[in-house]
């Protein structure tokens, strides 16, 4: 069986809201072998907490990587 997480520790991505885009960072990654899904901890920018995110949270609220410009 091939396990396949979305992210990584330290991807960036982003999720719409109605403010525009809101960016975080994955802080960890883990894969639930009761459910079959992949858990991702994702802090938000300016939130001191990561919270869990789901295969199916990613899905439902639309979590991507971040798409990068070459801009530093």
């Amino acid at each position: 069986m091939t396990i396949t997480l979305h992210f990584e520790p330290q991807d960036r991505v982003q999720r719409p809201t109605i403010h525009g885009k809101q960016h975080g960072t994955v802080r960890t990654t883990s894969w639930e072998s009761t459910s079959g899904m992949g858990c991702y901890y994702i802090q938000w920018d300016g939130s001191s907490v990561a919270r869990p995110y789901s295969d199916t949270d990613v899905a439902d609220q639309q979590i991507t990587l971040t798409e990068t410009t070459g801009d530093v």
